[in-house]
């Protein structure tokens, strides 16, 4: 974890004021799946390098500032899914997000080795800062959603909690990340992705009350240093890429 100091903000801002003492998530754990069918939202993960602010999430138990993630190819990105025939894209991705404890800035998030299917599906390697720098901690996310147009966004959840006997997720994590800035989106173009989060989620029984409203604020530092992982997350990217099977276009 590293704290953020005054020195994060610009020269000629104020911090924000403390949240208050907010908490997040709602008690509504919804009624997601553990996992979703293969194939229920398809797109190319490769238009999902670049950039992306995280819009709406439900994950963080503090209000949530500057939350987001850069993806980056590695190499082509053209690769299968290890031990199958299924054609997917390898991408590392740095993720960070700032909340306020006590009246200070505190970084948070890591970066991840993802190898990404076309059917939605997408298996993460993701060293935390915080708890496990040095151990990858596995996991699996599912798109719900996938807008790859001009004004593109998704929506994604991770199962937290799996409920073997049910088979439905006891606690999820869900991000809602869009391209466009949203300290710089219209009310009219909140309005139309909140739309869109309520459609989406219904049938799991949540909506975008479920969920934080990310607050992106110029003043908070929008970076955060990752070095305590760099190593062993270098070293596990390394080895992907020498021994994931490659893949040509064709």
């Amino acid at each position: 974890m590293s704290k953020v100091s005054s020195a994060g903000y610009g020269s000629a801002a104020t911090p924000p004021p403390a949240t208050g003492g907010t908490t997040f998530p709602t008690s509504n754990n919804g009624c997601l799946p553990i996992a979703l069918p293969n194939g229920t939202v398809t797109g190319d993960p490769i238009k999902s390098v670049g950039k992306f602010f995280e819009y709406r999430s439900r994950v963080a138990f503090q209000q949530s500032y500057n939350a987001g993630f850069t993806n980056a190819l590695v190499g082509d990105g053209l690769v299968y899914e290890p031990g199958t025939t299924s054609k997917a894209v390898h991408f590392t991705q740095k993720y960070i997000y700032v909340n306020q404890v006590n009246g200070a800035f505190q970084c948070h998030g890591g970066p991840s080795n993802i190898i990404a299917r076309y059917d939605g599906v997408s298996s993460y390697l993701y060293f935390d800062v915080d708890s496990a720098p040095n151990v990858p901690i596995p996991s699996i996310y599912f798109y719900l959603y996938d807008d790859q147009s001009a004004q593109e966004f998704n929506i994604q959840y991770t199962c937290d909690k799996r409920n073997e006997i049910s088979g439905k997720c006891d606690v999820p994590e869900i991000y809602v990340n869009t391209r466009e800035d949203p300290s710089q989106m219209s009310a009219d173009r909140m309005s139309a992705i909140d739309a869109i989060i309520d459609r989406v989620l219904k049938p799991y029984c949540l909506s975008k009350n479920d969920l934080q409203l990310v607050k992106h604020d110029s003043r908070v530092i929008s970076d955060c240093p990752q070095d305590q992982v760099q190593q062993a997350f270098s070293g596990l990217v390394v080895a992907f890429k020498t021994y994931v099977p490659k893949r040509t276009l064709a």
